[in-house]
């Protein structure tokens, strides 16, 4: 955790002090003006069309799905902590709507583990991949986003700590129908180098090129492996879209 994510922990509490339907946008603002927001939220409206459809695979508190509010017509927005879904609905938005769900490429029941960190539950850091250090196991839904039968799906966004694959496959109907652009967080990190690269060809299957974003501008990725060691986030578009 760097210094600018310790002084928003530090901030968290006052939080409450702030009117509820204000807490999401203050936190997005806080964020950008630190330095601590992902910048590839600078790019979305290159990527997401207005009017659209946009789906927020892993929501967390929220970031994505206001900065997405403010171009797409719709968000769907699956979240499966209570917290952070509770929190996402506060801010009221008539854009949003919040599934609390976790994704995967079946439905069913599934343990959630919550890391704890210096005895604080992160949140933040929910995964369906058990961690090497302690952690709150919670019971949740989990479905796949080819069961809901979206009318049209125009951007995917996937944060889910390491099990962005078993989204990515059970989406694999709304990839083919209606090649929607994708960010998707794969952080080496969590996988070993052969399951790192299957998501990246899993992708490519449908007809897609992965970049990543370099000084503002949208650069092609060739070395998924060389990348990913300095980023977590990639880019996805149809091998037509630029």
């Amino acid at each position: 955790m760097n210094t600018f994510q310790k002084i928003i922990r530090k901030l968290e509490p006052l939080e409450g002090l702030i009117p509820k339907q204000a807490r999401l946008p203050m936190r997005y603002y806080i964020q950008k003006f630190i330095g601590v927001y992902e910048k590839e939220l600078d790019i979305l409206s290159q990527i997401v069309p207005k009017a659209g459809i946009a789906i927020d695979v892993g929501g967390n508190k929220g970031i994505y799905a206001y900065a997405l509010s403010k171009i797409a017509n719709e968000v769907v927005c699956f979240e499966p902590l209570k917290e952070c879904a509770e929190y996402i609905l506060e801010y009221g938005s008539s854009k949003i709507i919040v599934k609390q769900l976790a994704l995967s490429d079946e439905v069913g029941e599934f343990t959630l583990y919550v890391p704890i960190i210096e005895r604080r539950v992160i949140s933040t850091r929910a995964s369906l991949i058990k961690p090497d250090g302690d952690s709150e196991a919670r019971k949740i839904q989990i479905s796949k986003l080819d069961s809901f039968h979206f009318p049209k799906v125009d951007f995917i966004k996937i944060d889910t700590e390491g099990s962005e694959a078993s989204v990515l496959r059970g989406a694999a109907g709304i990839l083919k129908k209606f090649k929607p652009s994708l960010l998707v967080e794969i952080d080496i990190n969590r996988h070993s180098e052969k399951s790192f690269l299957e998501v990246f060809s899993y992708i490519k299957e449908f007809g897609y090129l992965a970049y990543i974003l370099n000084s503002g501008r949208l650069i092609e990725s060739v070395d998924h492996l060389k990348d990913g060691q300095s980023k977590y986030n990639f880019i996805f578009l149809p091998d037509n879209a630029i």
